[in-house]
């Protein structure tokens, strides 16, 4: 077992997906899944369950090589993928996940309009994030500098997150490339 188990954010985040993917296959079949962002792979177990062929990326080089050396039995493909500049042909995938991602990239926008054109007509996005809107309890620091538009690298705005994600923003933009929104 991974220590990030210990963690709740991680351990609820891992309940949640592994709930989605089920919701999710009992609904549709899932032939191909791509998991964008996978970084170590810590969600491959569950999401493979659930799908035929899975396509798991990152932009990191030594995640992929990590995942290849941890899951080289569980035929996952793996390889170093931008979510900025995806290469898959239009209408690829069943099913995308984008778990803990837009936050660290440049432009949102772009992420979305690859995935959808990656995504089959009818097919489930799935993303994660985390919003601008967090609990003064959870950073007390970032949520003060936020009013003199200011950050620091911890809390809220740890682990390389180069932005938080408003909520409505995100639904906006979903919406211009057709991407309804079901659940959040």
């Amino acid at each position: 077992m991974s220590l990030k188990f210990l963690c709740p954010s991680f351990r609820t985040r891992y309940i949640f997906i592994s709930k989605v993917m089920n919701d999710v296959s009992n609904k549709k079949s899932l032939n191909k899944v791509l998991n964008i962002g996978c970084g170590e792979g810590d969600y491959d177990d569950v999401i493979k369950k659930h799908c035929g062929t899975l396509f798991s990326g990152d932009i990191n080089s030594d995640d992929i090589a990590y995942c290849k050396s941890i899951n080289k039995d569980k035929n996952i493909f793996y390889d170093v993928l931008d979510i900025e500049n995806l290469k898959f042909k239009n209408k690829t995938f069943d099913c995308i996940l984008c778990i803990e991602v837009l936050e660290h990239i440049n432009s949102i926008p772009k992420a979305i309009m690859n995935m959808s054109k990656a995504l089959k007509d009818g097919s489930i996005l799935v993303i994660t994030v985390p919003v601008d809107s967090f609990p003064l309890i959870y950073d007390p620091v970032n949520k003060f500098l936020g009013l003199f538009n200011k950050k620091f690298s911890i809390g809220a705005y740890a682990y390389g997150h180069n932005n938080l994600i408003n909520e409505n923003n995100l639904i906006n933009e979903l919406k211009k490339f057709n991407i309804e929104v079901i659940n959040k």
